[in-house]
C-alpha cells in the first residue's frame, strides 16, 4: 500500500497523480491504473479542479467548501424532482479528504438523471469528481520591504483605487478627474508608502523591545501577515517567475490525475487569484493537454494587467506578460465545445466589469432564460452579490440564482454543445401592478428569482446606507438643531466602560492635559475643526448620493413606488443634513468658546479657496479658468502630491490634536463614535435578519417551488427595524434620555421574537408537494448587443 509523507495512505486520486506523472501520455496513466479505478468512473465522469485565490487557506478548505455547496445544490434538486414514491439516496458516492500531507483530496458525486416529459427533455446520469489545487503553502513568501515598495513606490495600491472609483462611477466623476490632474495617484502612493514604512519600523522595533504586551499587539495586528502572505501571493504571482511556474504546476497535476484517474471532461472553476494561475497555466506552452471548460469568477487577470505593464520600470519583463490580451488558451478542441465562462460581481472591485478585451460585452440573468447555457463558446456574466464593494468579491458562493445555478449547468455541459440544463427553476406566475390610470383596470408583469433576489439586494443595500445615514443625523444634529443632544451623554457612558480599566483611565486623564502653546494650540484647534468639517461634508455628500434605480422591482408595482420613496426620503435627509451642517458648524464653535486666532481669517480663506476650487471643477469642469487652473497643477504633480500629502498630514495631526486638548469637540468626537457603535450594532441585526431572510428564499429557489416565498413577515422586520433606526436617531439628537431603555428593549424583542419564529419555522421545515409537471421558464432571448462574443483565442 502506498503512503503519504503523513503516513495515511494515498487517495486513488493520488495514486493516479503518480501514475500521470510517470507515465508519457494520458492514456497510459489511465490504463496504469485501471484495474484499481472505482465503477462509477465510466464513459463521460466530469473532473472539476477548484482553484482558490489568494489568502492562506489550510488544505482542503476550498474543496470542502466549495463542493459542499454543489453538493448541497445538487442533491436539493434530486429531493424535488425524484420521482413520487422513490427513496432519497446520497449523490456523494466517494469521498476522500487528507488535511496533512501531500495527498490528493477529491469527492465523487453522483448527478441523477431525468426521464423525459411533456415539458422536459430526458438528462443522462452524470459522475462529477472534485478536487483542489490547492497552492496556498506552495509558495515562500515575499519580503515585507519588497511587498511595502511595490504598494507603496511602486503604486500597486495607487492603481488599485484608481481603477475601482473608475468603475464605481462610469465616465469618471469630475472630482476623480481633477484629483488625477494633482496627482492623486503618486498620492496615494506615496502615502502608501509611509504608512507601511512606518508599520515595518514598528514591526521591527516591536522585535527588539522587551515589552510582551507591545510585541503581542502587533502581532495580532494581521498587516505584515496579509502583506507577506495574501497580498504577497499577488506579488509573487506577476514578479517571480520561479514561484509562478511551481504555482501552474500544481493547477496542471490535478488536471492531468482528473484524466488519468478516467475523467474525459475537465472543468476548472477558479477565483480572484486563481483566475490569474489558470490563465497562466492555460497558456503555458509546456501544458499541451487542455481543458473543456473554465469557469472564473471574481477574476484578478484584469487587475494583474493594471498592477503590472508588460515592461517593468526597472527595465526588466515582469511574468505579468503572460497575462497579456490575446493569449491562446487550451479550451476545448476537436472533440471538444470549449466555453470559457466569466462570472463579476457589480461592486467586486477585482474585475471591476468584464474583462476585456476578451469579454467586451456581458449578459445578465441567465437562469431564467430558456437560452441558457445555448452554445455560445464563451460568456461574461453580471451577477448581484451584495453590492458593496467590501462583500463582493466573498459572497459569490452564496448567490444561488445567478451563479451556484448557473454553474452548475455549465459543469453539466463541460465539453458539450449541449443547449439545455436541467437545473432549471420553476417559472414563477406573473406580479399584479397598478395599471396606468387611463387604462383603469390591473396589469401583470413577468416575475423571476433573479429579480426577486436583486429585490433583496436592493433592500440590503437600502438597510446599509440608512445605517450610515441615521448615526450621521445623530453627530450633525448636535450643532444643527437646537437643543441638547444625547452625544455629551454617551461620552460619559464611554467614559463609565473605560473606568472599568484604572490603567486606561489614568492614561487618558493624562494625555487629555497636554497642550500647544498659543498660538499653536488655535491654529491646530482651527485646522483641526475645519478638518473634521471636511469629513463630515464628504460623509454627507456620500450619504446624499442614492442607492440606484429600483429596476429590480416590477414596472408600477407598488413595492417599486415604496423602495423608490425610501431611497429618495433618505437622500433628502442627508441633504438638508448637509446644507444645516454648511450653515451652523463655525456659529456651533464659536458657542462653544472656541476663538478663531490671529492667523485664523488666512487659515480659512486658504481653506476656502480649495473648496470654492473643488466645487467649481465638479460643477463647471469645462470652465476655461478651471482648464487653466488644473493644466497648471497637471504640469507638476510631483509638487501638486507633495503639498497634498502635507496638508493630510497636518490636518491628521490637527484632528488628533483637538480630540486630546479641545474639551467640547473631543466630546463630540467620542459621542459620534459611540453613536455609530450603537447604530452598527442595530445594522447587524438587521443584516442577520437578511441573511435569514435570503436563506429563506433561496431554499425555496432550491426546491424548485412554482410558488415562491411569502414576504409579509420579512418585510414587517424590515419596517419595524427602520422605524426602530429613525425613532433611535431621533432620541439622540432630541436629547431623549429615558426613551434610550425603550430602544434598546425594542430592539431585544424584535430579536427574541425573530429567534422563536425561526425556530418554530425550523420546527415545520419550507417544502410541501411539488407537482410532478412543473413548469419551465418561458423563452427569453437575449439581446443581441448585450451577447458576448467568443474570444477568437480562447480555444485551441
Amino acid at each position: 500500500m502506498k503512503f503519504t509523507n503523513s503516513g495515511q495512505g494515498a487517495t486513488q486520486l493520488k495514486q493516479a497523480q503518480e501514475a500521470a506523472n510517470t507515465s508519457s501520455t494520458p492514456l497510459a496513466a489511465r490504463n496504469s491504473i485501471a484495474g484499481s479505478r472505482p465503477a462509477e468512473i465510466r464513459r463521460g465522469t466530469l473532473g472539476v479542479v477548484f482553484v482558490h485565490g489568494i489568502g492562506g487557506q489550510p488544505r482542503g478548505e476550498t474543496l470542502l467548501d466549495w463542493s459542499g455547496r454543489v453538493v448541497r445544490a445538487v442533491s436539493r434538486w434530486a429531493q424535488a424532482t425524484r420521482p413520487a414514491g422513490t427513496p432519497l439516496s446520497d449523490q456523494v458516492v466517494r469521498s476522500e479528504i487528507d488535511f496533512e500531507g501531500d495527498n490528493v483530496p477529491f469527492v465523487t458525486l453522483n448527478v441523477p438523471g431525468v426521464e423525459a416529459s411533456k415539458d422536459r427533455p430526458a438528462f443522462d446520469e452524470q459522475t462529477w469528481v472534485m478536487t483542489e489545487a490547492w497552492w496556498a503553502e506552495r509558495v515562500a513568501p515575499p519580503p515585507l520591504a519588497a511587498v511595502i515598495d511595490w504598494c507603496g513606490r511602486g503604486g500597486a495600491v495607487s492603481r488599485v483605487v484608481e481603477r475601482t472609483i473608475r468603475h464605481l462611477v462610469p465616465g469618471g466623476s469630475p472630482l476623480f478627474q481633477a484629483l488625477n490632474k494633482v496627482g492623486f495617484g503618486l498620492f496615494v502612493s506615496v502615502l502608501t508608502a509611509l504608512a507601511l514604512l512606518v508599520y515595518g519600523l514598528a514591526a521591527g522595533l516591536a522585535r527588539i523591545i522587551p515589552i510582551t504586551a507591545i510585541r503581542e499587539a502587533l502581532t495580532r495586528f494581521q498587516l505584515g501577515w496579509f502583506l507577506t502572505t495574501s497580498w504577497g501571493d499577488v506579488f509573487l504571482l506577476l514578479r517571480d517567475p520561479t514561484q509562478a511556474a511551481n504555482v501552474r504546476g500544481r493547477l496542471i497535476q490535478s488536471i492531468r490525475a482528473l484524466r488519468a484517474y478516467g475523467c474525459d471532461r475537465i472543468a476548472v472553476v477558479a477565483h480572484s487569484g486563481g483566475t490569474i494561475v489558470a490563465y497562466t497555466a492555460l497558456s503555458d506552452a509546456a501544458f499541451e493537454d487542455g481543458v473543456d471548460s473554465l469557469i472564473t469568477h471574481g477574476e484578478a487577470i484584469s487587475l494583474g494587467r493594471s498592477l503590472e505593464p508588460e515592461v517593468g520600470e526597472d527595465g526588466g519583463v515582469p511574468p505579468a506578460v503572460r497575462l497579456s490580451p490575446g493569449a491562446r488558451l487550451r479550451i476545448g478542441g476537436a472533440n471538444s465545445f470549449g466555453r470559457w465562462t466569466d462570472f463579476w460581481s457589480s461592486h467586486d472591485p477585482a474585475p471591476c466589469g468584464p474583462l476585456e478585451p476578451e469579454f467586451p460585452m456581458f449578459d445578465e440573468a441567465v437562469v431564467d432564460r430558456r437560452d441558457w447555457p445555448g452554445d455560445a463558446a464563451s460568456r461574461s456574466i453580471r451577477v448581484w452579490n451584495r453590492r458593496s464593494v467590501l462583500d463582493d468579491h466573498g459572497s459569490y458562493w452564496d448567490n444561488d440564482e445567478e451563479f451556484l445555478y448557473p454553474l452548475l449547468a455549465q459543469l453539466e455541459v463541460a465539453g458539450r454543445p449541449d443547449t439545455d440544463t436541467r437545473f432549471r427553476p420553476a417559472a414563477l406566475p406573473p406580479v399584479q401592478v397598478a395599471a396606468p390610470a387611463t387604462e383603469g383596470r390591473p396589469a401583470t408583469a413577468p416575475d423571476s428569482w433573479v429579480s426577486r433576489r436583486r429585490q433583496r439586494v436592493h433592500l440590503l443595500s437600502l438597510w446599509g446606507r440608512l445605517m450610515f445615514v441615521v448615526p450621521l443625523f445623530a453627530a450633525v444634529g448636535e450643532f444643527v438643531l437646537p437643543g441638547g443632544s444625547l452625544i455629551g451623554w454617551l461620552r460619559t457612558k464611554a467614559l463609565e466602560a473605560v473606568s472599568v480599566v484604572p490603567p486606561l483611565r489614568d492614561f487618558i486623564d493624562l494625555v487629555v492635559t497636554f497642550r500647544l502653546p498659543s498660538p499653536l494650540h488655535d491654529v491646530a484647534t482651527l485646522i483641526g475643526a475645519l478638518a473634521i468639517a471636511l469629513v463630515v461634508l464628504g460623509a454627507l455628500v456620500h450619504a446624499a448620493l442614492p442607492v440606484g434605480p429600483a429596476d429590480a422591482w416590477p414596472e408600477g408595482s407598488s413595492w417599486r413606488r415604496a423602495v423608490t420613496a425610501l431611497d429618495s426620503l433618505i437622500a433628502l435627509v442627508a441633504r438638508v443634513l448637509l446644507i444645516g451642517a454648511v450653515v451652523s458648524f463655525v456659529p456651533w464653535l464659536l458657542g462653544q468658546g472656541l476663538r478663531i486666532p490671529g492667523p485664523g481669517p488666512v487659515v480659512i480663506l486658504l481653506a476656502s479657496a480649495i473648496l470654492v476650487l473643488v466645487i467649481a471643477t465638479i460643477g463647471w469642469p469645462k470652465a476655461q479658468v478651471v482648464k487653466t487652473i488644473r493644466a497648471a497643477i497637471g504640469a507638476s504633480e510631483g509638487i501638486a502630491a507633495a503639498v497634498l500629502l502635507a496638508l493630510v498630514a497636518v490636518a491628521i495631526a490637527a484632528v488628533a490634536y483637538v480630540a486630546v486638548a479641545v474639551e467640547p469637540l473631543r466630546v463630540w468626537m467620542v459621542g459620534t463614535a459611540m453613536a455609530f457603535l450603537g447604530f452598527r450594532i442595530l445594522g447587524a441585526v438587521g443584516n442577520w435578519r437578511w441573511r435569514v431572510w435570503d436563506e429563506q428564499e433561496r431554499e425555496a429557489f432550491r426546491a424548485l417551488r412554482p410558488v415562491p416565498y411569502p414576504r409579509g413577515w420579512p418585510m414587517i422586520q424590515q419596517a419595524v427595524l427602520a422605524g426602530t433606526a429613525l425613532f433611535a436617531g431621533v432620541v439622540v439628537v432630541g436629547g431623549i434620555e429615558g426613551l434610550v431603555s425603550w430602544v434598546v428593549a425594542a430592539v431585544v424583542a424584535l430579536v427574541l421574537f425573530s429567534i422563536l419564529r425561526d425556530a418554530a419555522i425550523a420546527a415545520h421545515p419550507l417544502g410541501g408537494p411539488i407537482p410532478a409537471s412543473r413548469p419551465v421558464a418561458p423563452a427569453q432571448a437575449a439581446p443581441s448587443s448585450e451577447r458576448a462574443p467568443e474570444p477568437p483565442a480562447a480555444a485551441s
